[in-house]
């Protein structure tokens, strides 16, 4: 026992030193970030609570919103402490990969050997420790995909027990499990499938009477899945739709005859995890010899099905561990409206593959006469190699640009690749270099508008007004709907001191999406700098509800009202913005002279006085001349 605890502390030791720090990143923001159902979390709210659940942008996924609104009220804005969490469920979930393996061992067999459960240990250690595991665990959002994966594996574990000891208070914790697991991401909808399969390939001998009941009670439990889908399906237009999917550049069809192309790139990467990329630049496959890689996957694919059910009596375990594999891999890799191909997806799969490894190199080795301790020593270089690479990828996670130049290393003719990098340069200032790789992505993808459109807020950056411009306008010829480059339009004309054309671009943004809290702001700046200041106000109001944090928001709220001639209301909007954001120079400036002009002198004093210490050269003129 003290053995095991040690080898799965030594799991989280292994992904945490590497993986310290973080930063958020893509679906970070809107389902974290910018989501005030997370970061306006009161644990003291009931309606809190229920809003943090069922109030985000995937609204059947209560479990990992709640862990989200949770440990940002305890910690806000740290995407290292994210990570570590991270870190700890997913050693958590390589504990019920071993517990599971040891309890269907137990179910299969009389008595469980000692090597056996050497085995499942060593089967867990190399799942836990896998390359694969990285983008899940260092993905901050993906924190959905491990307790989706936890869940659903302490499932097995259960229902494996209480069918091994026949109480059924291990099939109600099952199915708690699973409700959890369900309620974490919809990808655990397959758990019942798995364990029909399994049922039906590996379930020991039962009573007739028995084993209909348990197959009814297992499709039963596909009820909860079919209803989240139906759910969804009547909200959302954006997860299933026949012919083109929404925001795709591809048909269900289409993603459906690409299914096998990336089963095969997926069982690649669990046997050859290298190079790993955060966008593999995948093209869907648009007819059986578009690319020609297509038919012959397809072909693959029916021979793996065809020889799961030849050898399903010889070899039942492996056939069950191929054929939940491909079953866990359906939903997100077949009818679902999603991205072709990402390493998270492994995740779960993985569980009915990695595990097994032990037993077939004990199988390997066993035909050259070698005893335990080959299989021992195979087993270790194995699991070192496995850290070894998962170390040096947690390395790449470490830095948001590192991890972008890795992935255009990998994969230099991926034009959202390069787009990413040019985005993750800007930021960092390093504009020359962010310029160069916009332009690398347009060489490679000129019909990409989202290259247009970072290529033109770079060029906004550098102060290259026109050129910058026709980026954008180019961009939006391509995609109409790109509210990004809508609002860096409305800004590079606003700066220009063209309010007209900023104000036109502003409103063509907040009519794309009125719910965007910068399309609110932008177009409350506009209207303010051509003097309408109650319509500015009206905006700038939106923008702040929409994003409380949002100190420009309600700084410039402040700047409406002092136009508008309501002085104690600019002084309340900017005492909220210094508390947004303080030590702000130009808030702490401004609440100085509306103060100085209600005659209260001596508050006005101490704003100007922090707003000197802030760096104001104006502030620190008026308190010399005091």
């Amino acid at each position: 026992m003290t053995s095991t605890v040690a080898a799965f502390a030594l799991t989280a030791s292994v992904s945490v030193i590497s993986a310290l720090g973080g930063f958020f990143l893509f679906d970070d923001y809107p389902s974290i970030v910018h989501n005030q159902a997370v970061t306006l979390f009161d644990p003291g709210s009931l309606h809190s609570w229920w809003l943090a659940a069922f109030g985000s942008p995937a609204t059947l996924r209560p479990v990992s919103y709640l862990s989200f609104a949770i440990q940002w009220w305890f910690s806000p804005e740290n995407p290292a402490a994210m990570r570590v969490v991270n870190i700890l469920l997913h050693t958590g979930a390589a504990v019920f990969v071993y517990l599971g393996l040891r309890e269907g061992l137990r179910l299969l067999r009389e008595s469980v050997e000692t090597a056996d459960e050497r085995l499942a240990l060593l089967g867990a250690l190399l799942w836990a420790l896998h390359p694969v595991q990285t983008q899940p665990v260092n993905f901050i959002v993906q924190r959905m995909t491990l307790l989706a994966g936890l869940f659903a594996v302490a499932t097995f574990w259960l229902y494996f027990r209480g069918r091994r000891t026949g109480q059924r208070r291990w099939y109600a914790w099952a199915a708690g499990a699973y409700g959890l697991a369900l309620l974490s991401k919809e990808n655990a909808a397959v758990v019942p499938v798995v364990l029909v399969a399994w049922e039906w390939l590996l379930g020991p001998e039962e009573a007739p009477a028995a084993r209909k009941r348990r197959f009814l009670w297992l499709l039963a439990a596909c009820a909860p899945p079919v209803a989240m889908a139906g759910i969804y399906a009547a909200t959302s237009s954006n997860h299933f739709a026949l012919g083109a999917l929404p925001n795709r550049d591809f048909t269900l069809w289409e993603r459906t005859l690409s299914a096998p192309r990336m089963y095969l790139r997926y069982v690649g990467l669990l046997f050859w995890p290298y190079p790993q990329a955060l966008d593999y630049g995948l093209q869907p496959s648009r007819s059986f010899l578009d690319p020609w890689t297509t038919l012959p996957a397809w072909a693959a694919m029916g021979a793996v099905l065809a020889a799961i059910w030849k050898w399903r009596g010889r070899w039942p375990i492996a056939a069950f561990a191929v054929l939940a594999f491909v079953l866990a891999l359906a939903p997100e890799s077949t009818f679902l409206n999603l991205e072709l191909f990402y390493e998270h997806r492994l995740y779960l799969p993985s569980v009915f593959v990695l595990p097994l490894v032990p037993w077939g190199v004990q199988a390997l080795l066993g035909r050259f006469r070698m005893d335990a301790r080959g299989v021992a020593a195979a087993m270790g270089v194995l699991l070192a190699l496995a850290a070894g690479r998962t170390w040096a990828r947690n390395l790449d996670w470490g830095d948001e640009i590192r991890l972008m130049e890795k992935n255009v290393v990998a994969y230099p003719d991926n034009h959202r690749a390069r787009e990413n990098l040019a985005m993750s340069l800007r930021l960092a200032k390093r504009l020359e270099e962010a310029e160069a790789q916009a332009r690398e992505a347009i060489e490679i993808a000129p019909g990409s508008a989202r290259a247009y459109m970072v290529l033109g807020e770079i060029l906004i950056d550098e102060g290259d007004s026109q050129q910058s411009r026709a980026s954008l306008q180019k961009a939006l010829q391509l995609d109409s709907s790109l509210i990004r480059a809508k609002l860096a339009l409305a800004k590079s004309f606003g700066t220009g001191g063209d309010h007209e054309q900023a104000l036109r671009y502003a409103r063509e943004a907040v009519a794309e999406n009125s719910r965007h809290p910068e399309a609110q702001l932008y177009l409350g700046i506009e209207l303010m700098e051509l003097k309408e200041f109650e319509k500015a106000i009206s905006h700038f109001r939106i923008a702040a509800e929409l994003d409380p944090k949002s100190k420009d928001a309600v700084y410039n709220l402040g700047l409406a009202y002092a136009q508008a001639g309501n002085e104690q209301a600019a002084i309340d909007a900017w005492r909220r913005a210094d508390e947004i954001a303080p030590n702000q120079p130009d808030v702490l400036r401004n609440l100085g002279i509306a103060l100085h002009r209600q005659g209260d002198r001596a508050q006005a004093m101490l704003y100007f006085q922090k707003a000197c210490i802030a760096g104001d050269q104006q502030s620190c003129g008026i308190v010399q001349r005091r």
